[in-house]
């Protein structure tokens, strides 16, 4: 098995290395210490996993997700940061991210994220489906609201160049 580590804090690469190696003995681990490291050594070899933090002082929010995901759209990325998960968990899980932890969760949360991810699924801690739960069900809402006012507005329109209609297969309630 093949991860690729990124962070700018050689103390964090040195945690998350130990964590990994102790419990997947099999591993080779290369670590990548900046954004464009992370960038050039995604590229070198297939990876079965990239675990990435989120910021770093040159670029910031999701642009290392977007890229990571923009090159190599099938490995999965387990991503990481110091903020709360309600400032970036969407956003990281919107770009393709297959996992999310806060700094706080990697310290007991990590192994059984990697083992889920290599499985093939998800992992998100609980507080980050919350987080997420409720900003979808709140855009679920913003884009009813916007589908009834425009399907609303269109109809006389349509009926009037006598189109066909679409389907009236939407919830107003």
């Amino acid at each position: 098995m093949k991860i690729l580590i990124a962070d700018e804090h050689p103390l964090v690469r040195m945690v998350l290395k130990r964590r990994l190696q102790g419990a997947f003995p099999n591993l080779e681990l290369e670590e990548a210490e900046s954004v464009e490291a992370l960038l050039k050594k995604s590229m070198k070899q297939k990876w079965d996993l990239i675990i990435s933090d989120l910021f770093s002082p040159a670029h910031t929010g999701l642009y290392i997700l977007k890229q990571i995901k923009k090159r190599l759209p099938f490995v999965p990325v387990l991503t990481f940061t110091m903020f709360p998960p309600e400032q970036y968990a969407f956003g990281a899980v919107a770009c393709g991210s297959s996992g999310y932890l806060t700094r706080e969760d990697l310290s007991w949360e990590l192994i059984k994220a990697v083992k889920k991810i290599l499985s093939g699924k998800k992992y998100l801690p609980l507080v980050v489906s919350d987080i997420l739960e409720v900003n979808y069900e709140n855009r679920l809402k913003e884009s009813k609201i916007k589908i009834s006012s425009n399907w609303y507005f269109q109809l006389p329109k349509l009926l009037a160049e006598e189109k066909n209609l679409p389907s009236l297969r939407y919830n107003f309630s």
